[in-house]
């Protein structure tokens, strides 16, 4: 299987996971988004932190 998130951004040691969603909430979403970012601390990042953006409302949730 391919993971790949529309966005990772790499700052002072810290690791931040967004992806962009353009319909409505979906629970396998957030699924999505925890597995990034396990994938993400099992190479070595401490600090990871997900997101999911809703562009078409503007909505930002905080996964992990």
């Amino acid at each position: 299987a391919v993971y790949r998130p529309d966005r990772v951004i790499l700052s002072d040691g810290k690791v931040a996971i967004v992806d962009y969603k353009f319909g409505e909430h979906r629970t396998i979403y957030e699924r999505q988004l925890r597995r990034y970012a396990d994938i993400w601390r099992r190479m070595g990042h401490a600090d990871v932190s997900a997101y999911l953006w809703y562009v078409q409302t503007g909505e930002v949730m905080r996964i992990v």
